[in-house]
């Protein structure tokens, strides 16, 4: 209970810092521009209040949303966790909407960007140029297919992922209980800590003392204890202790092969048990509910984008991204922390099946995240289209105008759950890692070069929408 709650106030802490910080650099960047447009502080503040000030709140409902979409699980535990980050979320717009907009006032010309810094300045030449969009435009394709040939390439580990909880296993070799799982592991193997508790339901000893027998021919079966009879007769105790510890894929199996065992085999009536078995059942129930919570979030977004957008092709685009790179997080979290690669350079404590719920967490935060960076610049590039009709230029000043904010926050996001990566917890390392990687593989490869490539590439077919489609499906202006 104590490592679930503090998993809960790492991820509240980092979805409170992240968008907090995030939302507070989109209403200032604004701010600003309406400042450099010769505006009054008084003026520019009120237009930035009425754009970027409406996009947070929209960018923070999103987040929200996925966040508190867990209890749709039906895991109490995860419910929780999501309730929690979106509370964290609500706080964080909300001192987004009133305590940035008062600190800009008090801070005054100091904060108008109208005195220019030499150092940065030089880096804004760069900007003007618009360099990094006639970049992605004149090379459409080539970006396109070595992005997606990227993130396919550094997914292909997530096709071996094991997910399970939490063991002393996990935790750092500073630990007591890290050092006891160790010599118990060295003394008596690796299944010492994994045991399995099963229950026979016969009144006869012989017949219990036969489904021990049944048990000990099983694959990855270490030892079997003599069958102990409770009270009632009717019921014998058995302790099974396998060959691999409580993660691994074979003690799973294991679970599932004892209670495969029929009655006209063992003669008995087989139930498993104990704090293994529970997590494999806690385990495969969350499994079995990602795909859910994963089309959930991903209609949710088709539908919210095509409002936004009064498209098919740009929901599209993506959802895909966002599913691609979801899988190229979850394959690099596997490769280094299941798989155990560079793990002195993050210093975690040892290999380890990923967390339970982390692609729940994952998939929650990504979907905000994405939804927050995808409409600030599809919206920029949407506006400059209606007015020149031009594709490839509305792309380039999408990208030379938001791009640069958006490219700054995913810096402020990636430093942010990066710095959770430094946390003694293996689990919260790991956690941060995903978090990390999501952002730079969603953000930087999807939003900034994916999207952008694929609407250079497809040019008027983005903004059709069939028009029985128009009339059904409601408006939603986010600028």
């Amino acid at each position: 209970m104590s490592n679930l709650l503090t998993y809960e106030q790492a991820l509240v802490g980092m979805m409170g810092l992240a968008v907090g910080i995030d939302y507070a650099l989109f209403i200032i960047s604004r701010y600003r521009q309406e400042i450099a447009l010769g505006k009054e502080r008084k003026e520019a503040m009120k237009a930035a209040m009425s754009t970027a000030g409406v996009s947070v709140v929209f960018a923070g409902a999103t987040v929200m949303v996925a966040m508190a979409a867990m209890v749709v699980l039906k895991i109490d535990f995860l419910a929780t966790m999501g309730i929690a980050a979106a509370i964290g979320v609500f706080f964080a717009v909300l001192m987004s909407l009133t305590l940035v907009p008062a600190i800009l006032s008090l801070l005054g010309e100091r904060v108008t960007g109208q005195k220019k810094n030499r150092v940065l300045n030089s880096f804004a030449k760069f900007r003007t140029k618009g360099g990094f969009g006639r970049f992605v435009v004149k090379h459409r394709i080539k970006t396109l297919v070595l992005a997606i040939a990227a993130l396919v390439l550094i997914a292909m580990p997530v096709l071996h992922m094991n997910l399970g909880l939490p063991n002393d296993g996990e935790s750092s070799l500073k630990q007591t209980e890290r050092r006891a799982y160790d010599m118990q592991k060295a003394g008596y193997g690796d299944g010492v800590n994994a045991t399995l508790v099963v229950l026979a339901k016969t009144d006869d000893a012989a017949k219990a003392s036969h489904a021990g027998d049944q048990i000990k021919q099983l694959k990855n079966v270490a030892n079997v204890t003599p069958a102990m009879p409770g009270k009632s007769g009717k019921y014998y105790l058995l302790a099974v202790t396998p060959k691999t510890d409580a993660n691994d894929p074979k003690t799973k199996k294991l679970v599932t092969d004892i209670r495969d065992l029929s009655v006209k085999k063992t003669q008995a009536s087989l139930m498993v048990t104990g704090a293994t078995a529970i997590n494999v059942d806690v385990t495969d129930a969350i499994a079995s509910a990602i795909p859910k919570f994963a089309l959930l979030i991903i209609a949710f977004a088709f539908i919210l984008l095509m409002m936004a957008f009064r498209s098919i092709l740009i929901p599209l685009v993506a959802v895909a991204g966002f599913g691609l790179s979801l899988c190229a997080t979850l394959g690099a979290v596997v490769w280094i922390v299941q798989d155990g690669n560079m793990l002195d350079f993050f210093q975690i404590p040892s290999k380890a099946s990923l967390l339970a719920f982390m692609p729940v967490l994952v998939i929650g935060i990504m979907f905000g995240l994405a939804m927050d960076y995808e409409i600030f610049l599809v919206s920029r590039i949407r506006e400059e289209y209606n007015r020149t009709k031009d594709t490839t230029h509305s792309v380039i000043v999408g990208l030379q105008e938001n791009g640069t904010v958006v490219f700054a926050a995913i810096v402020i996001m990636a430093s942010v759950f990066a710095g959770f990566i430094f946390s003694p917890e293996g689990i919260i390392k790991s956690i941060g890692l995903s978090f990390t990687f999501g952002v730079i593989f969603d953000a930087l490869i999807v939003r900034m070069i994916i999207v952008p490539a694929a609407i250079a590439l497809f040019g008027k077919a983005n903004w059709y929408l069939p028009k029985w489609l128009d009339k059904i499906v409601p408006q939603l202006h986010v600028d």
